[in-house]
């Protein structure tokens, strides 16, 4: 425990972490309580889910803004309250029935949005959230509104329980019935949306729900529940942070985790109902073996954090092992920007940075924005800064040759400030490199002259400068990809003249079963933004790319 307590005091976002659950339950006890009397999870789980598209257009036109993000999910969550409400009057069918269609609807409205807007920021990122991003300034929109949800709660609750345990009962005294509900489902909403920049909209039910669900198998009087509502949502989120820092875990799943293991105890100890309160307390002593290993780096300090491991493959060019540059990167080697999640040990990471290199294009920007909360002090290297241009035709245009030596020059000027005792052996190795590159791109220009106009089909679309490069016709498929873009893809499929390239560390099951289903087979595999860990020690960006194109001159070559 003292371990835990270590990391509380040198990082404040282990605190906001902590502290936004607390507010979270305190808010959240006797709603999810009473969310639970007749049942009506199904109506959390549509506003929830339903959440998404306010939150897309919200970022799509304020980028992250509180104030947008909040207002968002406000009007989508009050559009489907307002549609399920209308639509009961006119249908025959069941009000969960009406329910189901609306916030499947909105749920896949939220989809198109994210992934046909062009939005730059990952999905994972609003259906997952991240709790340990939340700053000072959430946490007072927080703890306001905790504070005036339970107050609002306080004055319908007598007559709320009225409405939902005897309805007939609650008309012929003359309760307005549904205005109590519709204030009721308001503050389910303002919960959930308060929720979502902890957990994101996949899980933010989980701490609405999860408390109240074990509190009921505890105790059956409401009070009761809702006391012991609050008490196993503080127990929840400080054992769920406790397991994310021993184990290195996303902290907000973990923590819903850590919800789901209080039920079953709950279950486990239901004849005794204090058994689990003692299991939790005892639980809340468990220090995993991954802590000590966080705790003992927490001093370690590195000079540059570069944003994804394949910017190694940029700084292998002008940095050797004998320069002594520390360089770290705050994706891991095995990762892409896609599937990456903030975890407890990046913190350190972080903390420790004097400087940070990313590239200023899509998801990495929003990467930028979650360092800049842990190490204010940090200085931040856009390495594409003047390559905005490029983005909107191809969104890994970092790849492009066309481009590395802006991305190298960008680097060079950083580590020059950084180690101006390097500059003499920096610029050395720059101009090196340009050369190489200079020469390789003419020579690679005239050993595809015979390939103009070819087609390849590519599982991914890093490579897509090919296309300008070598005037090839490059083809990928994408998770996003329409209708129209299948029916190309079968018809390239279905070509034997057009090989077929996997892209290293990309898998999409579609895909797949279209080549299973064509009888065809990958001719060669290229790395585009994932590339195997060992070559982040040695390679550099041009060995990537002579590999590369190495594969798809033999590809194209063996199907003349």
């Amino acid at each position: 425990m003292s371990g835990f307590l270590s990391i509380l005091q040198d990082y404040d976002l282990y605190v906001n972490a902590l502290v936004a659950s607390l507010l979270i339950s305190f808010a959240a006890a006797p709603i999810g309580v009473f969310l639970n009397l007749k049942r009506m999870t199904l109506m959390g789980e549509a506003i929830s889910h339903s959440l998404l598209p306010g939150f897309a257009l919200a970022f799509m036109l304020y980028g992250m803004s509180y104030a947008g993000l909040i207002l968002g999910g406000l009007f989508a969550g009050l559009l489907v309250l307002g549609l399920m409400m209308g639509l009961n009057k006119f249908v025959t069918i069941k009000e969960d029935g009406v329910l189901t269609v609306v916030y499947l609807t909105f749920s896949a409205l939220g989809l198109l949005i994210v992934l046909k807007s062009g939005i730059k920021i990952d999905l994972s990122h609003i259906l997952i959230g991240n709790i340990l991003l939340i700053d000072n300034v959430w946490l007072l929109i927080l703890f306001v509104s905790s504070i005036l949800i339970r107050f609002i709660f306080s004055r319908i609750r007598k007559n709320l329980l009225i409405v939902l345990m005897d309805p007939e009962y609650a008309q012929f005294l003359g309760i307005p019935i549904q205005k109590i509900k519709s204030i009721f489902y308001f503050l389910v909403l303002w919960i959930l949306v308060l929720c979502f920049y902890s957990v994101g909209t996949l899980l933010a039910l989980g701490l609405l729900l999860v408390p109240a669900l074990v509190g009921k198998v505890l105790v059956k009087p409401i009070q009761k529940q809702i006391h012991y509502t609050l008490a196993i949502g503080v127990v929840m989120s400080v054992l769920g942070l406790i397991m994310s820092v021993g184990l290195d875990w996303p902290t907000g799943p973990t923590i819903i985790l850590g919800g789901g293991i209080l039920f079953l105890l709950a279950v486990a100890a239901r004849p005794c109902a204090m058994k689990v309160l003692v299991l939790s307390l005892l639980a809340l002593g468990f220090q995993p073996r991954a802590e000590a290993g966080i705790i003992t780096n927490l001093q370690s300090k590195n000079q540059i954090l570069l944003s994804s491991p394949y910017l190694k493959l940029f700084i292998n060019h002008l940095v050797k092992p004998e320069d002594k540059v520390s360089v770290e990167t705050l994706i891991p080697n095995d990762h892409s920007v896609h599937n990456y999640q903030l975890k407890p040990s990046d913190l350190k990471k972080i903390k420790h940075a004097k400087i940070f290199l990313y590239v200023g294009n899509g998801l990495e920007e929003g990467l930028k924005d979650q360092v800049a909360k842990v190490n204010i002090q940090a200085k931040f290297a856009n390495l594409t800064a003047v390559a905005k241009a490029a983005t909107t035709q191809d969104v890994h245009f970092w790849l492009n040759p066309e481009w590395t030596m802006t991305i190298l020059e960008s680097i060079k000027s950083t580590l020059i400030v950084e180690r101006p005792d390097l500059k003499s052996s920096i610029e050395s190795r720059f101009e090196s490199a340009r050369k190489e590159l200079s020469d390789y791109t003419k020579q690679i220009q005239d050993k595809f002259q015979s390939f103009k106009g070819r087609s390849v089909l590519i599982s991914h679309n890093s490579l897509y400068f090919l296309h300008n490069l070598l005037a090839i016709n490059v083809y990928f498929y994408t998770q996003s990809t329409s209708p129209s873009d299948v029916i190309n893809l079968k018809k390239f499929l279905k070509d034997s003249k057009v090989p077929l390239v996997k892209e290293y560390g990309t898998v999409d099951f579609l895909l797949e079963s279209l080549v299973k289903e064509y009888q065809r087979s990958y001719s060669g595999e290229v790395y585009g933004e994932i590339v195997p860990p060992e070559f982040y020690e040695s390679k550099t960006y041009l060995d990537l790319l002579k590999m590369n194109l190495d594969v798809i001159y033999a590809v194209l070559k063996k199907d003349v």
